[in-house]
């Protein structure tokens, strides 16, 4: 197939060198990609900048994540970099055309509700971003008609509830929507639906299919240390959408 083709001879990632990545210590859009290179078992190191004033102009986009590859050089952008890495480590890419696929709708669907924390939800930085019912609104409106840019979680997580089934049936029904369970697309979507559970612990009670993917994900060693500690950064993420 064109995916085999694209991936053949490339093992774990070990012709990448140690990468470096930096982000903030709080749990947005850094964690998915410590997941990812965690479960590649790739080598690397996370950097939480102590000079964020200077290091900015010299990033790709002026902003973080950012990863730095030896010979290559900086890439920005969560997805950039994720997508980047199952290009390099086809354990993180799926096992063909189709799991590749896959990894790469739930990480867009992720980002989508990533989008609209950071419109509503309130952060560590900044409170009240609007209003009591447009923020009631965004949790608990399950209108799955609407145009994407006004549907409410509830509606997005319905989706990918059916996309899970839809996936994980292949597999044995076992929290995977992949053949392995670590595509970068199930390590951005946990990340994500962490953050949902900090905010909110219920949440994911409604939607059996993706309660077992989080569970089961979370459970996971490697998943476990970058909760806990940060993994290879010097310590561990903080909360950073709060209720």
């Amino acid at each position: 197939s064109c995916f085999s083709g694209c991936f053949s001879g490339l093992g774990g990632g070990s012709e990448l060198g140690k990468v470096k990545l930096y982000y903030f210590n709080v749990f947005a859009k850094g964690p998915a990609i410590a997941l990812a290179l965690s479960h590649g078992n790739l080598d690397w190191e996370g950097i939480f900048p102590t000079a964020w004033k200077e290091l900015k102009p010299t990033t790709p986009f002026g902003e973080l994540p950012m990863l730095e590859v030896p010979g290559q050089g900086q890439i920005g952008h969560e997805l950039a970099i994720l997508h980047f890495l199952a290009r390099k480590c086809p354990k993180l890419a799926g096992a063909n055309d189709e799991e590749f696929a896959v990894s790469c709708q739930i990480a867009q669907s992720a980002e989508d509700i990533y989008q609209k924390l950071g419109k509503y939800q309130n952060t560590i930085g900044v409170k009240d971003k609007c209003s009591m019912e447009e923020l009631r609104a965004f949790w608990e409106d399950s209108d799955e008609s609407k145009h994407a840019r006004d549907r409410g979680l509830s509606a997005h997580l319905a989706f990918l509830e059916k996309f899970y089934t839809q996936a994980a049936g292949k597999f044995g029904n076992r929290g995977v929507f992949t053949s392995n369970g670590v595509s970068v697309g199930e390590c951005k979507l946990f990340a994500i639906l962490h953050c949902l559970v900090m905010i909110k612990a219920s949440v994911l009670l409604p939607y059996p299919g993706l309660t077992q993917f989080y569970n089961r994900f979370k459970m996971m060693e490697k998943t476990q240390e970058i909760l806990s500690t940060g993994g290879r950064f010097p310590g561990p993420f903080k909360q950073y959408f709060i209720a």
